[in-house]
């Protein structure tokens, strides 16, 4: 009780910013900015700071959520915490990026996912991690050919083993379902580079390249 007492402080006291923001005269260029960056100039560079304790505060919140046997798509108290933590500090792409999965895989609202991974994006242009998920959900959703184009970007931004082979999976059964073959076999090549001894992406190679 106590931390959900906190939680809904804090988020009031966002609501009373934006509140703020909202109704403050703006003119000229100033009309043009994004209002998170108002908000982030009115923490100056405590926003940081703050952002980082929000954090911490959610990470404890959905640990007390998780003992408490709450699954993690219904946390929704979290969510407010991950909001604030984006809007404070834009270049904490965790944030968006839990915010976008749990809306569409918690609460099936997947325009809204994809609106919030498009700020991500917006503010961390080339993150693997936020690309990524675009591609995922857009998979998901069997919307392959932007799925592909996203998966592709991912792929080029992708450092670790991890990301590499997950990346280029997603990209290997989006341009398979299209029917794209160049793009196809160059996600295989990947694979395989790193995976040489998989029959199953030898096999789809071969497939490929004909008798």
């Amino acid at each position: 009780m106590r931390h959900l007492r906190w939680l809904l402080a804090a988020w009031l006291v966002m609501v009373m910013f934006g509140a703020w923001i909202s109704s403050a005269p703006t003119e000229g260029k100033a009309a043009e900015r994004d209002r998170a960056d108002v908000l982030l100039d009115v923490f100056g560079e405590f926003r940081t700071v703050l952002a980082r304790y929000l954090w911490f505060k959610m990470d404890l919140f959905h640990e007390v959520l998780d003992d408490e046997g709450i699954d993690n798509a219904k946390q929704v108290e979290v969510l407010p915490l991950l909001r604030m933590i984006s809007l404070l500090d834009p270049s904490m792409v965790d944030a968006y990026d839990n915010i976008a999965w749990d809306l569409y895989h918690g609460h099936r609202q997947t325009e809204q996912a994809l609106q919030i991974l498009e700020e991500g994006l917006a503010k961390n242009h080339n993150n693997f991690q936020l690309n990524f998920r675009y591609a995922l959900i857009l998979y998901k959703e069997k919307r392959m050919q932007e799925a592909m184009l996203y998966s592709q970007v991912a792929v080029s931004l992708a450092q670790d083993e991890f990301d590499i082979l997950n990346a280029n999976r997603l990209l290997y059964n989006s341009s398979k379902t299209l029917d794209a073959p160049d793009v196809e076999r160059q996600a295989l090549t990947n694979l395989l580079s790193l995976r040489p001894h998989e029959k199953l992406w030898q096999d789809a190679l071969k497939r490929l390249s004909g008798p």
